[in-house]
């Protein structure tokens, strides 16, 4: 009882401080409903990279986004043979949520838990719910004046059976982002083998060209993002086309940003050695529409 005590009041101290602008260290985590974060070596998450994850931004208390949210992580868990209990995970959800700052960062981790060895997956194999608690990342900056991307080396592999899902496997991501520093690119551009434009290392990418907004379709490979799901059903309706798109027709483009479900909109003013862009009104536009249904996103 009394480890629990004292591990329950640092818990406390470090949400307080996370609150107060002053965290910058490990996250606070919840297993299975439990102030910890220590998974067991025979989980399948660990030996396979078997679950998936959701990075969720919260605001006044909330999850804006939530429905986003839980439509495709459990489509993944579907996908991915993983059987999730809702009730489970919307228990697990609010007690993340009580524990944390009203402004935060929310990582969820469906993870594949212990069962057998090799490839075959057992029947009836449990899983773990592990929530982590983050500070907001400060965007303001790059918000309002964009960001540059370099072009990433490294391709996306086509997967069609987990494309769009957020799985646990990122290596891709991870041999991406250790291709520059972070200081000099936040983010990178990334195609598929084939030579396409998919998205950027943690973010989707959307370019206004031939009189209206492009993305790039999924079907093949990427991560179907919250945020996308979000701008191309309530706010760009029928205004936007999903379709493949080459670096070729990047470069026509007028204006381009990124996005996700933490950051917002990001404009892009560059893809080095590509092209150059300006801070767009269309974009600035978009921002704005943005803020006015989800008033955490306001730049």
């Amino acid at each position: 009882m009394m480890a629990n005590a004292c591990f329950d009041e640092t818990v406390s101290d470090l949400i307080h401080a996370m609150s107060m602008g002053e965290y910058q260290h490990a996250p606070v985590s919840f297993l299975n409903g439990v102030a910890e974060s220590v998974i067991s070596a025979g989980s399948r998450a660990l030996a396979y990279g078997h679950g998936l994850f959701e990075t969720v931004r919260v605001a006044r208390g909330e999850m804006p986004l939530w429905q986003y949210h839980t439509k495709r992580l459990l489509a993944g868990c579907q996908r991915l043979n993983l059987c999730v209990d809702v009730a489970e995970l919307e228990r697990f959800r609010q007690q993340a949520l009580d524990n944390a700052p009203a402004d935060a960062v929310i990582k969820i981790m469906i993870l594949a838990g212990s069962g057998g060895r090799g490839y075959v997956t057992p029947q009836n194999l449990p899983v773990d719910y592990l929530f982590q608690v983050f500070p907001v990342p400060q965007v303001h900056a790059q918000a309002n004046n964009g960001i540059s991307l370099w072009p990433c080396q490294q391709r996306l592999a086509l997967q069609p059976a987990l494309a769009g899902i957020k799985h646990l496997n990122r290596l891709e991501q991870i041999l991406a982002r250790a291709e520059q520093s972070s200081e000099t690119y936040p983010e990178g551009l990334l195609l598929d083998t084939q030579g396409r434009i998919v998205e950027a290392i943690s973010a989707n990418i959307f370019c206004y060209r031939d009189g209206c907004w492009q993305t790039p379709s999924l079907t093949h490979c990427g991560v179907a993002g919250v945020m996308r799901e979000y701008l191309l059903a309530p706010l760009l309706r029928e205004a936007a086309v999903v379709d493949h798109l080459l670096p070729s027709q990047l470069v026509e483009a007028e204006e381009v940003f990124v996005c996700n479900s933490v950051k917002g909109i990001v404009p892009v003013v560059e893809v080095a050695e590509l092209a150059r862009w300006p801070v767009g009104a269309r974009t600035q536009q978009l921002q704005r529409a943005l803020s006015r249904e989800l008033p955490c996103f306001a730049v």
